[in-house]
């Protein structure tokens, strides 16, 4: 999500142009104009969305990925419950599962760094079993 040679911002300059261009593409066909009554919310949408984008690039940019990405698997946990509790969806029963299998690998991931991290070595180049 960021580079070792640009700077955070150039990061985010990216991060929204994508947000801009990939949708006006797919979408260019089915354009509506925004009503009036709508138009405060998109505004609202924008600005959270861009203080949400700008605190992820300069949290990766200030600590290892392997310590946060671990965060970002949880949120399809807490997207499946909010989309439960808000909107009454109930998921089937794999993707409970797969969501399980996502959190622990990123409960092991986190630890796995933690222990080899201390060390100074490398969590992703090797395990030895220990």
């Amino acid at each position: 999500m960021t580079s070792f040679y640009d700077s955070v911002m150039t990061s985010l300059f990216f991060a929204c142009l994508a947000g801009i261009v990939l949708p006006l593409v797919i979408g260019w066909g089915s354009f509506a104009p925004i009503n009036e009554a709508h138009a405060w919310n998109f505004v609202r949408l924008c600005l959270f969305n861009m203080i949400g984008q700008t605190c992820i690039v300069f949290a990766f940019a200030w600590a290892p990925a392997t310590i946060l990405q671990p965060l970002n698997y949880v949120q399809i946990v807490w997207a499946a419950v909010i989309g439960f509790l808000v909107f009454g969806d109930v998921l089937a029963s794999t993707t409970w599962i797969v969501g399980a299998m996502i959190v622990v690998a990123g409960i092991m991931q986190l630890r796995a760094s933690r222990k080899y991290g201390a060390q100074g070595q490398d969590p992703l180049v090797c395990y030895d079993g220990s």
